[in-house]
């Protein structure tokens, strides 16, 4: 009887039907696994030599084999308005960033035109002027957005907006009107802001929310397509091109096993994070984009006697290791959770920026 059910067309039919169902699904969770993960670069300064005292300036050779190693490998520049119309998704999304304004960036955006890429570009609306020495003109911006480039804010004055309050108001207040003033039709909206130097605690990052969408940070790590702040990989000169195309080729793998119970950009001393997946507590790593005592950005070190595990819950004594790994001033730390194999690095949380009670440092979080 159940041959003869198995051979009748209704059957057949039916069967063929319920497998294609579960092949588009498949599909379907295939595509939003992999593009939950969209790697974000973040570049600052240019010249045509290297500088080996300076972590962010890049040369324009370097940025050019960059730029032909994402064309060759199928990468294609957007922004976070853009992933989230998913009929608008590239394939291989990368979101490419630029901050503090700064006129050597001008170049890099030529070579981008010529290889189709699209940049973000953050700059500083008291250093907008007609006429200046080293940053944007009002001109030039114009320029960019003109070339089909995204202007974002990147604070009013560029101060720490933890530290000062006048910065705060002005960012929240001013910086998105003088830009909408300054680009008129030629761009719509201004819904980018990006923490000048990487500072933010809790408190600001929800003020800035009321007037901005998204919000860039420096912390490493991936954009998961719907967060409001978004992780950002510094480009330095200092650091082998084969750490970037690491960072590149394994968004593919990223599957986030902690999630932060601890605020992101508050002030603890002690962090915690809840497992979602068996990761050993011996295996896990604090990567940060803070130079280590060595002066070295993006360095996983262990977290040893600083880690404890309990059922579900990692508890980080982060003043302790910052203490360990890093210059008596740090009193932020901009990091993300991993686990190494060999050179490669694999997250295992987003990125994320906790202060310890201390007095802030002056210094930015990749100094």
């Amino acid at each position: 009887m159940l041959a003869k059910e198995e051979s009748h067309p209704r059957y057949r039919s039916l069967v063929l039907t319920l497998m294609l169902l579960l092949g588009a699904l498949s599909f379907l969770h295939a595509r939003s696994s992999a593009s939950d993960a969209i790697p974000v670069l973040c570049f600052h300064y240019f010249s045509n030599k290297a500088d080996s005292a300076d972590n962010l300036t890049d040369t324009y050779e370097r940025f050019e084999i960059l730029t032909q190693y994402l064309s060759q490998n199928g990468y294609e520049s957007c922004f976070p308005a853009e992933i989230q119309q998913h009929d608008r998704r590239p394939e291989k999304p990368v979101i490419l960033t630029f901050d503090d304004g700064d006129k050597s960036q001008l170049r890099a955006a030529r070579i981008m035109d010529r290889y189709g890429f699209k940049g973000l570009f953050f700059i500083i609306p008291a250093r907008t002027r007609d006429s200046t020495e080293k940053s944007f003109t009002k001109s030039e911006v114009l320029w960019l957005a003109e070339r089909g480039h995204r202007i974002g804010a990147h604070g009013y004055e560029h101060q720490s907006m933890v530290d000062s309050v006048r910065e705060l108001k002005r960012s929240l207040n001013e910086s998105q009107p003088f830009l909408k003033t300054l680009l008129g039709e030629k761009q719509k909206g201004v819904e980018d802001f990006a923490f000048p130097f990487g500072y933010y605690d809790d408190r600001t990052a929800e003020k800035m929310q009321q007037a901005f969408k998204f919000l860039y940070t420096v912390n490493p790590g991936y954009w998961d397509g719907t967060s409001v702040l978004i992780p950002r990989m510094l480009l330095s000169g200092r650091k082998d091109m084969e750490f970037y195309y690491h960072y590149l080729e394994r968004s593919d793998d990223y599957r986030p096993a902690l999630a932060p119970v601890t605020r992101d950009g508050a002030k603890s001393d002690v962090v915690k994070l809840r497992r979602t997946d068996n990761i050993p507590a011996d295996k896990i790593r604090l990567f940060s984009v803070s130079p280590d005592t060595s002066g070295t950005m993006y360095v996983s070190h262990p977290l040893g006697s600083s880690l404890q595990a309990r059922d579900d819950t990692l508890i980080i004594d982060l003043k302790t290791h910052l203490e360990r790994c890093y210059a008596p001033q740090r009193s932020a730390i901009s990091y993300a959770l991993v686990q190494r194999t060999g050179d490669r690095i694999e997250y295992l949380s987003n990125g994320l920026l906790n202060w310890i009670e201390k007095e802030p440092g002056s210094e930015a979080l990749y100094k």
